[in-house]
């Protein structure tokens, strides 16, 4: 029987359509990146310059990759509840060794009480003071 050995442009190629899906999925991922920032900002009323992990903390939603890989856990069978605690305590993990966000993460060291609460809703003040920006900086 014949096996198939591929040549090594047929090799290189499809070498070279890898390398550029990896690519292109990761320019993605840096946009989608970028587009949850922005929203994250106005919906916290957070200054452009705040760093990313804090707001999304603040905002109680987490980063647009970490939602992508658990949505491919809940593809996979894996129930909701299950990949959402996953997901919070990778959350937790990162959090935890950051060095962005020191502040934030000083008034809100474990996430889930904070990302679980039922009750308030975050004003320009309030964000001002957890992030510690403007009249509340250092």
């Amino acid at each position: 029987m014949d096996t198939f050995k591929p040549s090594e442009q047929h090799t290189r190629t499809l070498l070279h359509t890898e390398y550029n899906h990896q690519t292109d999925v990761k320019r993605n991922a840096n946009r989608l990146t970028s587009l949850q920032q922005k929203a994250v900002v106005g919906v916290t009323a957070a200054y452009r310059t705040i760093s990313g992990p804090a707001v999304e903390v603040i905002a109680g939603i987490s980063s647009v990759t970490k939602r992508a890989r658990q949505l491919v856990r809940r593809q996979e069978g894996i129930p909701r509840s299950m990949t959402k605690e996953q997901l919070l305590r990778k959350w937790q993990m990162q959090w935890v060794e950051m060095n962005k966000g020191r502040w934030t993460k000083h008034l809100t060291p474990q996430l889930s009480p904070w990302i679980r609460r039922k009750h308030g809703e975050l004003t320009y003040w309030l964000t001002q003071l957890l992030l510690g920006h403007g009249g509340f900086s250092s």
